[in-house]
């Protein structure tokens, strides 16, 4: 008895001999005794449960799942419900006989057939169909379930060496769009974007790839790469980066380090080499380090400083300090990204940038915004609360104000002055001679666009205001733009002067909603005052002092006030001839007794 067993028609074992097994719905007329040495176990995974059945290699497949379903009474859960049969592989089983199974099978020796089933539902479930090819493109298609590992698939494609040419022991395989090599316990799901898009993978020797580590803060991802691969092409694979919390993170701003102990930083020369240049032995596999680069400029000095962190808990003060800057020079760090001052307690993670500048006190202006109390963007009851205004670099523009405070400019804008307002290109640098610099938030925008151009330099300004507006207002606000002295410049419309102050836009045309003018200046007398490799060029009259001059040389060169009194004026006659600050336009024409309309001075330091 131990050595026979009974078959039926569908050559499947049939027990008499256990009370407890249950006997086919058919009875069949016939049975045939066979060694048990010629049957498989066929297992039945099954919502965490095994359920057996034996089997001779040519039963049909359809016969036994039939078998399966009929005497465990599965229903389905629902009416999109059905039952997919898998076998090891994680491959659906198609029609055909337990020979088949047994040919693609890694436990063929064992005699065991595992067979998993999952109900899955036809509106929200899939498979993966994947698609074996030949160089002589010969196909084989088979569809998987989206769980299946891809070592699953390497013992599945072993069954096919006759179908491959050249078939070797160990394959890698490569992503051929992201030039990666996928890792054998992803699944297959892991890699896949658009479910309907088809990808190419690539099975390669193994031999061909290498490993690396890659590691940032305390985050560390090996994976296998191609060897000729260059090092900044695996930088960007958005999963990589993804798996180190690097993904808001550019790989331009990433400087690899090789090694764990050794501080050999690689140069943007090294990164484009092959990976392979960096194995050295099976027992040293290579490891970069990454570190976050974070690039510090000045506004007078091009050069920048480049700090690098191993991750990016710091705080903003340690970044400054870092820089190793004189705290009595520079006192600010400001982002790139909208130029406000950032706050030294502020962790370097919390914010988008990495690229920051390094500010002087006279560099920075203080900003408020106000609005009406119901819809308030920022708070300002207690005005003489410092918290609740923002610093900006007076090179910030309007525009990166509107983004530090995510203004919506399709919908909303900043007021100055009650009566303008400035477009987004707009420096804030024009409005610094008051302290702090209030706008006002406004739903909408004033109706007329102004475009005022600069004749001596064909400059454009844009700003928008009310018909109501006067001349001598647009006059003073084109001026205040452009960073001139309004007692020396005046407007015109075409050809046409306006000369008369009091006038409105409404006078002009009540119905405008665009008017273009022109500054031109009046001036009869201009000084040009070289300073190192620059020139500035003032207007000025004969009542105009020296320390006029030096004042407002000071302010285009962007220069703090208060050292005033460390410069002087030289007049560029003869061999320069040093000038007095009480000295007028008119006294200095005793030096030019030709007296040009273009007088040449040199603003230096005081020795």
């Amino acid at each position: 008895m131990n050595t026979y067993t009974v078959i039926d028609k569908n050559e499947m074992c049939v027990d008499f001999t256990n009370i407890n097994a249950r006997l086919p719905h058919e009875i069949s007329l016939e049975y045939v005794i066979i060694e048990k040495t010629l049957l498989f176990s066929i297992q039945f995974n099954y919502q965490k449960k095994l359920f057996e059945y034996f089997a001779t290699s040519k039963c049909n497949i359809s016969t036994i799942i039939d078998r399966f379903i009929r005497d465990n009474d599965i229903k389905l859960s629902s009416k999109n419900g059905y039952l997919c049969f898998f076998d090891e592989h994680g491959k659906t089983i198609e029609n055909g006989t337990i020979a088949d199974l047994i040919n693609q099978s890694d436990l063929s020796d064992k005699k065991i057939i595992s067979i998993t089933v999952n109900e899955e539902d036809n509106q929200t479930s899939m498979l993966c169909e994947i698609t074996l090819r030949s160089k002589q493109n010969n196909e084989h298609s088979s569809l998987f379930y989206p769980n299946t590992q891809w070592k699953q698939i390497d013992q599945w494609l072993k069954h096919f060496n006759q179908f491959i040419d050249a078939p070797i022991n160990d394959y890698a395989y490569l992503h051929k769009e992201l030039k990666t090599i996928i890792d054998e316990n992803r699944p297959i799901s892991f890699i896949i974007g658009e479910p309907t898009k088809s990808i190419i993978i690539d099975g390669i020797n193994r031999d061909a790839t290498i490993q690396v580590t890659f590691s940032y803060e305390t985050n560390c991802v090996s994976l296998y790469v191609l060897k000729s691969m260059r090092i900044c092409y695996i930088l960007n694979n958005e999963r990589l980066l993804r798996e180190l919390c690097l993904i808001d993170i550019s790989s331009n701003d990433c400087v690899l380090v090789l090694g764990e102990v050794n501080e050999k930083f690689l140069s943007q020369n090294d990164i484009r080499q092959p990976i392979s240049n960096y194995f050295l032995s099976e027992d040293q596999p290579i490891h970069f380090r990454i570190s976050i680069a974070v690039q510090i400029v000045k506004y007078d000095d091009e050069e920048p400083i480049q700090i690098l962190l191993s991750n990016r808990s710091v705080t903003m003060e340690h970044v400054f300090q870092l820089t190793k800057a004189s705290i009595d020079i520079y006192k600010y760090l400001a982002s790139n990204y909208t130029k406000k001052i950032v706050d030294f307690s502020e962790k370097l993670s919390n914010l988008r940038d990495t690229k920051f500048i390094l500010v002087k006190e006279h560099e920075t202006c203080i900003v408020t915004i106000e609005k009406s109390k119901a819809n308030q963007l920022i708070d300002v009851d207690d005005v003489a609360n410092e918290s609740y205004y923002q610093r900006f670099t007076i090179f910030a523009t309007i525009g990166d104000i509107y983004r530090e405070n995510k203004i919506d400019i399709d919908h909303q804008h900043l007021l100055y002055s009650e009566d303008f307002v400035p477009s987004i290109q707009t420096k804030v640098l024009s409005f610094s001679s008051v302290s702090p610099i209030r706008f006002t938030l406004i739903d909408g925008n004033l109706p007329v666009t102004v475009v005022v151009i600069n004749n001596e330099n064909q400059q454009s300004i844009t700003f928008n205001c009310s018909v109501t507006i006067t001349v001598k207002r647009l006059s003073f606000i084109a001026c205040q733009l452009f960073g001139l002295n309004s007692n020396y410049y005046r407007l015109k419309q075409s050809d046409y002067d306006l000369d008369d102050d009091t006038v409105s836009l409404e006078d002009i045309d009540s119905t405008m909603t665009q008017i273009e003018l022109q500054l031109i200046s009046i001036a009869s007398i201009n000084s040009s005052i070289k300073y190192g490799n620059q020139t500035i060029v003032l207007p000025c009259s004969c009542d105009t002092s020296t320390a006029t001059i030096i004042d407002e040389t000071l302010q285009k060169l962007y220069l703090p006030q208060e050292s005033h009194h460390m410069y002087e004026l030289t007049a560029l006659v003869d061999d320069g001839i040093p000038i007095e600050e009480v000295m007028s336009i008119e006294d200095i024409y005793a030096l030019f007794p030709s007296r040009p309309t273009m007088i040449p001075f040199e603003l230096t330091k005081k020795s």
